[in-house]
């Protein structure tokens, strides 16, 4: 391989990586869907001591729907729809929101992106 040649591609690869890193990318775990999302936990009784709790993708649904569960020894659950709403009936700021108000709350985020959803 000629040093021209070698130096064209470095150059190529520069220009792509540029344009990349201005561009913003972002690659959700699950296409359209946030890596992670934050809810508060609803209990009546006071005995739960979460008062947010994360919960990251776990899996795609063949329906669509996307499974949520938290890294807890006894994981809680959420589903979040095709249509983009968190079923979570134990979530007091989340059961029934759409994934996009949860960004706009910060409450839903991507791992690839520096900014909130």
């Amino acid at each position: 391989m000629s040093p021209n040649y070698r130096r064209r591609m470095l150059g190529a690869a520069l220009g792509v990586l540029c344009v990349v890193s201005a561009v913003g990318t972002r690659a959700e775990i699950v296409p359209g869907m946030p890596d992670v999302i934050v809810c508060s936990v609803q209990d009546p009784t006071g005995v739960l001591p979460w008062e947010r709790m994360v919960f990251y993708v776990s899996a795609r649904m063949r329906d669509g729907d996307t499974l949520y569960k938290s890294s807890t020894s006894d994981p809680v659950l959420l589903m979040v729809s095709s249509e983009g709403v968190v079923d979570g009936a134990n979530l007091a700021d989340c059961d029934g929101r759409t994934i996009e108000s949860l960004r706009k709350d910060n409450k839903a985020f991507t791992f690839t992106s520096n900014t909130p959803g």
